[in-house]
């Protein structure tokens, strides 16, 4: 249905503007310019990639017209599909890639609840060795609550709807004064704690409600989160302190970095970090070559050869440039004038 999909992009686009694992890509970037560069790149990523990451998803409806469980889509055209020892090494993929994408995500998550939270509201004097303590037992709290989760996944109706769900009752009030806040100079500190308040128990009352769908539900929650928001730059006036601190803050976004504030990047490191992708690729292209010449006969087993023969290609490619790019050229040194 046309509302479904709008607010469902509309709650994913509100979600992915508040995503730390997101957000720190845009600060660990040189200057302003090199975060438009950031921004612009992801957003042209994040509209073609899903196209080919959800294909198989989508190609299961002609493959496996009979699939009894939506979820199990990727994996049984994988099965089908795929030669046994690519199926393994698929296997292996995507528990390394889910292991990556939780453990920058705990560790983002843990940084904020450790420096915003901790060492700001609770302990400003806390040296670096408290830190880092309270920022591993925040990952581990982290890891418990989502690991205990993931058991009451099923109750939900699987993975996705659990996640529609739970980021429609708390990403939503929790993400939009985020945002809102970034852009808007008038909205007071106590706007942003009752949009949080209001938002989750407009959330929770709404779809403990049966006869409310979902997006009607996520919509009204949406338009409410808003609303209070925006009310808190109408009524009454802010403190003298906080209107200060939120003028400068502002003048800071609008002031640019100097050229002695902008960070110099350490040759040697990005040197590294680019023979490190091209080793990996080099493991990867011969991982893909080793298990597809079983295979070759079928079409997924030439498939997988010629993607281990593009990863060794690119992986020469890229130890070649960063080789060219350490080379130092001696100063030429003219002959002096007589």
């Amino acid at each position: 249905a046309p509302l479904y999909l709008s607010v469902y992009y509309l709650m994913i686009l509100v979600k992915y503007s508040g995503n730390w694992t997101f957000i720190q890509r845009f600060y660990s970037v040189r200057d302003e310019r090199a975060s438009q560069k950031q921004g612009l790149l992801t957003a042209v990523f994040f509209f073609l990639f899903p196209i080919i990451f959800l294909f198989p998803s989508i190609a299961a409806r002609a493959i496996l017209p009979d699939l009894q469980n939506p979820e199990m889509a990727y994996v049984g055209v994988c099965l089908k599909l795929l030669p046994e020892g690519i199926m393994g090494l698929m296997v292996a993929a995507m528990f390394a890639a889910t292991m990556s994408v939780l453990s920058g995500e705990y560790n983002v998550t843990a940084g904020v609840l450790t420096r915003d939270i901790y060492q700001r509201l609770f302990n400003p004097d806390a040296g670096e060795k408290e830190t880092l303590w309270v920022g591993r037992m925040m990952t581990l709290l982290l890891g418990g609550l989502v690991t205990a989760g993931a058991l009451f996944v099923g109750g939900f109706g699987g993975a996705f709807e659990a996640n529609k769900l739970f980021t429609g009752l708390f990403a939503i009030p929790m993400t939009l004064p985020l945002i809102l806040g970034i852009v808007l100079p008038r909205p007071q500190p106590w706007g942003a704690l009752a949009t949080v308040g209001v938002g989750m128990v407009i959330g929770l009352v709404l779809n403990a409600t049966p006869s409310v769908s979902w997006e009607l539900a996520t919509l009204i929650e949406i338009v409410a989160c808003v609303v209070v928001f925006l009310l808190s730059g109408v009524i009454g006036q802010p403190p003298v302190a906080d209107r200060q601190r939120v003028e400068q803050f502002f003048r800071r976004l609008a002031t640019p970095l100097t050229e002695a504030e902008k960070p110099t990047e350490n040759p040697v490191f990005a040197r590294s970090m680019n023979r490190l992708y091209a080793v990996a690729l080099t493991v990867t292209g011969g991982l893909f070559i080793a298990m597809s010449t079983p295979s070759l006969g079928q079409n997924s087993g030439k498939f997988a050869f010629g993607a281990g023969v593009l990863c060794l290609l690119l992986s020469g490619v890229l130890w070649y440039w960063t080789r060219a790019a350490g080379v130092v050229k001696p100063p030429v040194v003219e002959p002096a004038s007589r």
